[in-house]
């Protein structure tokens, strides 16, 4: 039978890292919570590196105060698009509209 695959939130995880940064090693408190060495040590790599968001989970970014904006205009400007286009054949069968009902006058 397989073993299931525990899962830790990032909260979690941020708290082992801080018992670590306080001085303990990463095989102490791997024992003391029943996590392996290498798991802590892997963790508290991945928060130390810069480069890349730590503990994402499950494929959800975690993104910069400049990429949440960015990402929310863009959330903005596709959706006044929309609005744009939506504006444009409302407008287009209006006029439509209008000319029919002149020719028949």
């Amino acid at each position: 039978m397989k073993k299931k695959r525990r899962k830790y939130d990032s909260e979690y995880k941020e708290m082992i890292i801080s018992l670590v940064k306080e001085g303990k090693n990463c095989a102490q408190v791997g024992r003391e919570y029943g996590i392996s060495r290498s798991m802590v040590s892997r963790w508290v790599k991945e928060y130390d590196n810069p480069d890349k968001p730590s503990f994402t989970g499950n494929g959800n970014q975690r993104l910069t105060e400049q990429e949440k904006k960015i990402k929310d205009l863009e959330k903005a400007y596709l959706d006044m698009k929309m609005e744009r286009d939506i504006l444009k054949k409302a407008a287009d069968f209006f006029s439509k509209r209008d000319t029919k009902k002149n020719t028949n006058l």
